[in-house]
Parts: structure tokens; sequence; C-alpha cells
């Protein structure tokens, strides 16, 4: 980017590092705390429904590391 005022460049910069530093998996990790919570309150099924989904994806990652990881 190319900015052409200093006040362009200030938002550039700022923008840049609220990226930095406010990542998209910090607000991830938060959720994943609270959406089961939620999820249990509303019904056991969606609770079932979401862990085993969870359990596929970790089941998933792990093999993929397994098969694809380089020494």
């Amino acid at each position: 980017l190319v900015s052409k005022t200093w006040a362009q460049a200030l938002v550039y910069c700022l923008a840049f590092g609220l990226g930095t530093v406010i990542s998209p998996l910090l607000v991830l990790a938060v959720l994943s705390g609270l959406i089961p919570r939620f999820l249990l309150k509303q019904k056991e099924a969606y609770y079932k429904v979401v862990a085993f989904i969870c359990g596929l994806i970790m089941v998933f990652l792990g093999i993929n590391l397994i098969l694809f990881a380089r020494h």
C-alpha cells in the first residue's frame, strides 16, 4: 500500500498492528469454551453432534500429521 498523506499512513500502520495483535485464533479460543455451554443449554443432541464433529476433525488432523509430516 502506498499512502498519500501522513494520516493515511497512520491508519495503515494502526490496521496492520491491530491485525497482528488481535488474532482470529484468540477469538476462536474464547468462543470454543463458550459454544459447548450454550449448546448444552439448548439441547443435548446439539452438543453430541458438535463433539462428534470436533472428534472427527481431531482424528483427521492426527492422521494427516502422521502421514504427511516431514522430519
